[in-house]
């Protein structure tokens, strides 16, 4: 009885090669269809941090006695910055954004702070600056259009920040929008950032 290799018929190499592409193809098709799909069917946040004011470095005496175990002084201080942001929209795919978070590092000494959007303490304020626009406000109200800049206030407070004494301080800005998708806004140093007076920060 003969051997099953006697009916065995090598299969050329060309065929290998032409069926691999083929298969090949087929899977790049299906990850581009994948990706266009599910990733650009998003919307896509970018923009840029345009102005900023330090407005004050308080000390918190809540923090003296940690300070004094410690004896890291910087406990005692925190950082109240106001921040002009543009953002546009790259996609149409209009959303909102409900939390703005902006993360800092400090390249020498390694610190590291992330702090969102303070809106309990400006809400005392705010009522003063009536006809300022806060773009945490702006954006949780208005969903952000495809190709439309929009350019508001932001603030935060980075408690154990002294911004005299800390300038080599990287900033990222980062928003979850209302389908709780992370936008990266923009990355850059504090010290690249124009500082303005508060009044000229505010259109005034």
């Amino acid at each position: 009885m003969p051997s099953l290799l006697h009916f065995w018929v090598p299969i050329p190499v060309t065929y290998k090669l032409s069926a691999f592409s083929v298969v090949f193809a087929a899977l790049l098709a299906a990850l581009g269809w994948g990706f266009k799909k599910v990733c650009l069917k998003r919307p896509k946040l970018r923009g840029a941090i345009v102005a900023q004011v330090t407005l004050s470095v308080v000390a918190e005496s809540a923090n003296t006695e940690e300070a004094d175990i410690t004896g890291d002084l910087t406990k005692l201080f925190t950082a109240r910055m106001m921040l002009r942001v543009r953002v546009v929209n790259y996609r149409p795919y209009p959303v909102t954004v409900r939390v703005w978070i902006l993360e800092a590092t400090q390249d020498a000494g390694g610190k590291k702070w992330k702090v969102d959007v303070q809106t309990g303490r400006l809400a005392r304020v705010m009522h003063l600056l009536s006809n300022v626009n806060f773009l945490h406000v702006y954006c949780r109200e208005n969903a952000l259009q495809y190709g439309k800049h929009v350019e508001g206030l932001l603030y935060f407070e980075f408690p154990g920040m002294d911004t005299h004494t800390e300038k080599d301080v990287r900033l990222t800005l980062w928003a979850i929008d209302g389908l709780g998708h992370r936008h990266k806004i923009t990355k850059t140093r504090l010290d690249k950032i124009p500082n303005k007076t508060l009044s000229s920060l505010l259109g005034q």
